[in-house]
């Protein structure tokens, strides 16, 4: 296990989930989510692997665009994007999966779909080169999609996306349902990176439960206790699915992150609660390649200081920790063609070299130990 402190300036949500989530900050063209980046390689190694990545969220409080960057290609081919599954409700997928079990209806809408699609991609050509447009690319890769429904129909049997109401946490408070969206979340992801053709890389939007009226871990008030909870039962599951088999740590690396933490002090604006706080907070690297080079596998890298802060010549950015992550599948991140160039990376980092080997050599040393 590493624990990596890292650090950044943006205190809005809106700003800090994009850039931890991407490791560049809104408004950058090249901003591609970790399932993107990695499920691009996945589809490399083996084209006929789909989905090559997944990103799963709860079916309540993360439709906004502060989680649409978990889904983002950026620059990259938009069949780069991951399969999106929402986590929660009835689990219906599955019967939407088989379209109403009418083949030849089906087979005339798609054909319907196709012809319109053309027509509207004829549109966008200018010449021999086709005008971008992020919102068809989007449409078609989903028309895509929908012709591997059988397929994914299959493989979603036996992974449970629907939360029962025996999941409810009865201590919640009134303004639940407070589902254990997250608990199944996990589940699921560790029956999709089981599958033979399944997913590389599966990203799990955890939001915890909804306690005191509030949104689960955006929470400001004096909910530390509550709080605690949810992490706990996210940890609890984790826990559960290694000690049964069914997550191997020896080839599957497990990354805990989050945009920012919590205010070193209590009473912020009157109340009993911690606001935002992207000065000095952790992330938290589980297996794969942490500690195959001889170095302990469980340790920290980075500090904090006594006023809460990250120390500024010893700790590390989003963008260092996403590079690390394209490094464990198996990438180089700062290849032309991938998303990241040298100067993304922060000078800890790469301890200083401009050579993108050795700033590389360096990472790996520093988070992975090898």
């Amino acid at each position: 296990m590493r624990v990596v402190v890292l650090r950044h300036d943006l205190l809005p949500h809106e700003a800090a989930i994009p850039f931890s989530l991407t490791g560049l900050a809104l408004g950058n063209p090249r901003q591609a989510g970790s399932a993107a980046v990695i499920g691009r390689r996945a589809m490399a190694l083996a084209p006929d692997r789909f989905p090559a990545s997944c990103v799963l969220m709860p079916d309540r409080g993360a439709a906004s665009d502060n989680f649409v960057a978990a889904a983002s290609v950026g620059q990259l081919d938009p069949a780069a994007a991951p399969l999106v599954l929402t986590v929660g409700g009835d689990g219906g997928l599955s019967a939407l999966l088989s379209r109403g079990g009418d083949d030849a209806r089906a087979a005339s809408r798609d054909r319907l779909a196709a012809a319109y699609a053309g027509s509207y991609e004829a549109r966008l050509t200018v010449g021999p080169d086709r005008l971008r447009s992020a919102n068809f690319d989007q449409y078609e890769v989903i028309r895509q999609q929908l012709g591997q429904a059988s397929g994914l129909a299959t493989m979603l049997e036996g992974i449970d996306l629907g939360v029962a109401d025996e999941a409810a946490c009865s201590g919640a408070g009134a303004s639940a349902p407070a589902l254990d969206s997250s608990g199944a979340a996990i589940q699921a992801a560790t029956g999709l990176l089981n599958q033979e053709n399944g997913p590389r890389y599966v990203g799990v939007v955890d939001i915890g439960f909804e306690l005191f009226g509030g949104a689960g871990y955006d929470s400001h008030f004096n909910n530390h206790l509550a709080v605690g909870r949810d992490f706990y039962r996210a940890l609890e599951v984790l826990e559960q699915e290694i000690a049964g088999g069914t997550l191997d740590l020896d080839d599957t690396m497990v990354v805990l992150s989050t945009e920012f933490g919590r205010t070193p002090h209590i009473g912020l604006e009157g109340d009993a609660g911690r606001d935002h706080w992207p000065f000095g907070y952790v992330s938290v690297l589980l297996g794969g390649p942490v500690g195959r080079g001889g170095v302990p596998a469980q340790g920290y890298v980075g500090r904090i200081g006594g006023d809460g802060r990250a120390v500024a010549d010893d700790s590390y950015t989003p963008a260092d920790l996403r590079a690390a992550i394209y490094m464990a599948a198996g990438l180089n991140p700062l290849q032309p063609s991938e998303v990241f160039s040298i100067g993304d990376l922060s000078s800890n980092a790469r301890e200083g070299s401009r050579v993108d080997e050795v700033a590389l050599q360096n990472l790996a040393g520093k988070f992975f130990g090898v």
